[in-house]
């Protein structure tokens, strides 16, 4: 008898199974969920192909693929450097000189005063617009925008997130 009731205690304590019960709603969401999982690992496992990939490139001593992996290096490092600001950018490029408008303090409204201001909205929409047509490296008068880098409007300055500030007219580098 002792034999058997433990034979049915350790049958129960190994029983894993339980039912979660989903509306459609719920389910729909688990599904979504799960399939950006999938799509996510896949992501990586490319990832991580191409990572072994440039890895192989490497390996070994022969002298011409360290000679290929130092000038790979020095190409990422310079895009990196461009990325960051830290090197120079020479080239053709555009300058766009953008200033307020004209202001009649008797004849315009606030609302009309306000539109001819330039604003931090259009320092943004001007930078992502300059990223977007593929610009290499943009600065605004003397300051270099990188990638992380925001606007404010600080009354007739632009400041940017080092708390530095330039003043119109803004001529912007690309």
């Amino acid at each position: 008898i002792i034999t058997g009731v433990l034979i049915m205690i350790n049958i129960d304590l190994n029983k894993t199974s339980y039912n979660i019960s989903l509306n459609a709603v719920e389910y729909k969401k688990a599904l979504e969920e799960r399939n950006k999982l999938y799509k996510e690992i896949e992501s990586i496992k490319s990832e991580n192909i191409d990572y072994r990939y440039k890895i192989s490139k490497y390996e070994g001593n022969d002298p011409e693929k360290n000679k290929k992996l130092v000038e790979d290096m020095k190409s990422q490092l310079f895009d990196y450097g461009k990325l960051s600001g830290v090197t120079a950018v020479k080239g053709p490029g555009l300058v766009i000189k953008v200033q307020d408008g004209d202001i009649d303090k008797v004849l315009d409204t606030e609302r009309d005063i306000m539109r001819k201001i330039f604003h931090q909205e259009d320092m943004a929409l001007i930078i992502n617009e300059a990223r977007k047509a593929g610009a290499e490296a943009i600065a605004v008068n003397n300051h270099r925008v990188l990638p992380n880098t925001g606007a404010s409007c600080n009354s007739a300055f632009i400041g940017f997130e080092d708390y530095s500030r330039e003043y119109g007219p803004f001529y912007i580098y690309m």
